[in-house]
């Protein structure tokens, strides 16, 4: 569906029509929503960049073999350096401006009209005001997901927060010659705990676009074992939670997630980041100044992602249409 939003003052050309109004595009902002009803919280910060995680690695363990005389010279020392891991905010604008006469018409209707029809907006400057607050969550939300991290080197570079995709490097598994199942994800969960990956019961979640999500319900309908209730009046399968040898993952879906791609999320390790504006807060409109008949602001906040140490988060990428289901499981 082509946008309907255009760069523009809010005129007259702008139609009055009748009807219950409905969104003709995908406006919601699943991972966002989750990230503040299940995440870890919203963080303030007093700058645009931010520390994400400390950390350090041991050795692979081993069995010592000490004599005693090399006992009573001692060990040589050992120091475990540290590193930290941060990403940024960025900036979310958008402006807008209705003229007078647009406000003032609200009466003129254009469109089918019948008798007792009328204008479902009457307060144009607050719908275009609902809009620009809207898209920008939107936005927020893909960047979350999709971001790509950019640090400014001037006034004139933006800076652009890392997304969850991009903020995973470690526990990264490329499928292009697996298959999808429960082989698939155990597996990427038994590497992931050599890196440091930590299971925690209740917080971990694996999200996905609505395609994928489709392809995990083949994958494990067609298990061998897997049954469906004898019935009919009722078909079909939802599955919201797969089950482990490590434990129970929930399962959820947004399009603004890769088709071709599972994350595997601990959401105790996730959550945003704004940094205020004095006397305004984070996400504000405000009246900017004005000539001529018309009236208008701007919608301004600064945020970014924060999602903890990444080690704790798995991202299987690249993965194809073949499943365990389509095997026999």
């Amino acid at each position: 569906m082509a946008s309907t939003v255009i760069q523009s003052i809010t005129k007259t050309n702008t139609l009055n029509v009748a009807g219950l109004m409905y969104a003709k595009s995908d406006e919601t902002t699943k991972f966002l929503d989750a990230i503040y009803a299940r995440g870890k919280g919203t963080r303030k910060v007093n700058d645009i960049e931010f520390v994400l995680s400390a950390g350090y690695s041991l050795a692979t363990p081993a069995q010592p073999a000490i004599t005693e005389d090399a006992s009573i010279t001692g060990a040589t020392p050992e120091t475990t350096q540290r590193s930290n891991t941060t990403n940024c905010g960025q900036i979310y604008q958008r402006a807008v401006e209705v003229s007078y006469l647009k406000q003032a018409t609200t009466g003129r209707m254009s469109g089918l009209n019948q008798e007792g029809s009328r204008n479902n907006v009457q307060d144009e400057l607050d719908f275009q005001i609902a809009m620009r607050m809207k898209q920008m969550k939107m936005d927020f939300n893909y960047t979350c997901i999709n971001g790509v991290y950019q640090q400014s080197t001037g006034t004139n570079v933006a800076w652009k927060s890392r997304g969850i995709i991009a903020g995973i490097t470690t526990n990264v598994v490329d499928a292009t010659d697996q298959t999808l199942g429960k082989d698939m994800i155990t597996s990427a969960v038994t590497e992931a705990i050599k890196n440091g990956f930590v299971w925690e019961d209740g917080r971990m979640e694996m999200w996905v676009n609505p395609s994928m999500l489709e392809k995990i319900n083949d994958a494990w309908a067609g298990l061998t074992g897997f049954s469906q209730p004898a019935t009919r009046t009722e078909g079909g399968v939802a599955i919201t939670s797969l089950y482990t040898y490590f434990g129970v993952i929930n399962v959820y879906y947004d399009a603004a997630f890769p088709a071709d791609t599972i994350a595997i999320l601990n959401m105790g390790e996730i959550g945003t980041v704004e940094t205020d504006v004095p006397g305004k807060g984070c996400w504000f409109y405000e009246d900017i100044s004005k000539q001529g008949a018309s009236e208008g602001g701007q919608v301004f906040g600064i945020a970014g992602l924060d999602y903890g140490a990444e080690q704790r988060h798995i991202l299987i990428q690249n993965i194809g249409a073949t499943s365990e289901g389509d095997l026999g499981g």
